[in-house]
């Protein structure tokens, strides 16, 4: 059914699809439809006079507001209902008159039945994991914040996964997302990681889950395109990783991941995202773990001023290092810092996607991923959200976005603690005041 305008004082009311379902009524033994009236001055001899001219059958007042009235009909349809409130309103005996229709509530409630999403926290934290509720991305309502204000999606936003590969069988991953792939290791089209690497499943997992499917978790952005390519296995040379920006270039990338990090700069991978750059792809690296023995400078290529380089922080809203990562937790680990770090996203406990290694049956689906790696996924799949809002953003307005929408996490650190800006950038990266920016210049 078409949409149907009803004239209302200087504009029309439109009554959209999915909330043109009359209200019946049962008055004097008979179906009943209805409309509501607002009278400029209670119902004058005139009001009921034209009431009875167009079969009104009764009508009663509607409580505590002042001079409205419902007026029932015997049962006709909307097409008709309308044209009396069209009628009504320009007989000028009211300020309007409108269909007594039920219309469709957009619940302010995100809905997700994948089984594992409760534990997706960074969505929103509600404690899971011995967290602090509050403290994480605000995707859900991000999310429900789209819903709401019927803000369009585009699903034509590439974004480019260059790491060891995925495994394009995964029942989370939707291989018609993935429009192009390719494997610069064995030099063909079939970038399924060797051995027992599961590092890309992880990171594609995070960006881009199938939602909604029962199973497994929720990505970020699953309307997003997928481009993989394999271009490390145990180690990586800079040719290869140099080659596989610029082919994830000519396939289109908006935004090229790269979850990884070499300890100094390398000048074939600054050449080829300088060229990426200027194309108008944004690439988001990470700023690497420390560990024990390691130094704490963030790792190239997030050393260069054209990447938008991500820390880690965690479940309580802390930046993350060797003292906050649970004595029971994975191998513990710090997150890179320095002047070059832009901003964080969590990266401690993120459920995602795992290899279905074929020669181990026993590895589990599901994983969880730590670190830097998990968080650029994350910043990635938020950017690419941004752009699916808005597609003709610039490079520069839309890290501007990223970073003028983020929280403070300094806050949650003691003094005593040292945090400074060059160990969070300029804050926790915020998915709703992101998307709320950028929506309202749409």
């Amino acid at each position: 059914m078409a949409e149907i305008s009803i004239a209302y004082r200087n504009s029309k009311l439109i009554l959209p699809k999915d909330s043109q379902e009359l209200i019946i009524n049962k008055r004097k033994g008979i179906d009943c439809v209805s409309v509501i009236i607002k009278s400029k001055s209670g119902l004058s001899h005139i009001i009921k006079k034209y009431n009875s001219r167009i079969k009104v059958i009764s009508f009663s007042a509607i409580k505590n507001l002042s001079n409205q009235y419902i007026l029932y009909f015997k049962k006709i349809g909307i097409k008709a209902i309308a044209k009396i409130c069209y009628d009504y309103y320009h007989s000028g005996l009211v300020d309007f008159c409108i269909p007594n229709v039920k219309y469709k509530i957009q619940q302010a409630s995100l809905e997700r039945n994948d089984n594992l999403y409760n534990q997706q926290w960074f969505f929103k934290n509600t404690g899971q994991f011995n967290g602090i509720p509050g403290e994480d991305i605000k995707l859900e309502a991000a999310m429900e914040y789209l819903a709401l204000n019927n803000i369009n999606i585009s699903n034509n936003i590439n974004i480019a996964i260059l790491d060891d590969g995925i495994d394009p069988s995964h029942e989370d991953i939707d291989n018609t997302r993935i429009i192009a792939k390719f494997d610069l290791l064995d030099s063909d089209n079939n970038p399924t990681p060797s051995g027992a690497l599961t590092h890309g499943t992880y990171i594609a997992g995070v960006i881009s889950a199938i939602i909604n499917n029962t199973i497994g978790i929720a990505g970020i952005n699953p309307n997003t395109n997928l481009i993989i390519g394999r271009i490390s296995g145990n180690h990586m040379d800079s040719s290869t990783a140099a080659l596989g920006i610029k082919k994830a270039v000519e396939f289109g990338a908006r935004i090229i991941n790269l979850s990884w990090g070499i300890e100094f700069p390398n000048p074939q991978i600054s050449e080829a995202i300088e060229e990426a750059y200027s194309n108008n792809v944004l690439i988001i690296a990470a700023s690497g773990n420390y560990f024990q023995s390691n130094n704490t400078k963030v790792l190239f290529p997030g050393t260069m001023d054209k990447v938008l380089t991500v820390g880690a922080c965690d479940q309580k809203g802390k930046w993350i290092n060797l003292r906050t990562v649970p004595p029971n937790g994975n191998q513990k680990f710090g997150s890179r810092y320095g002047r070059h770090v832009d901003l964080v996203a969590p990266g401690m406990q993120i459920p995602t996607t795992n290899y279905n290694i074929p020669a181990l049956p026993f590895m589990p689906t599901y994983n969880y991923f730590n670190g830097t790696s998990a968080a650029t996924a994350i910043v990635s799949g938020i950017a690419s959200l941004i752009l699916s809002i808005k597609p003709t953003l610039s490079n520069e307005e839309l890290t501007s976005i990223l970073l003028s929408s983020t929280d403070d996490i300094s806050i949650n650190h003691s003094q005593a603690e040292a945090i400074g800006f060059d160990h969070i950038g300029h804050g926790r990266i915020n998915a709703f005041k992101a998307i709320k920016m950028v929506a309202q210049v749409i």
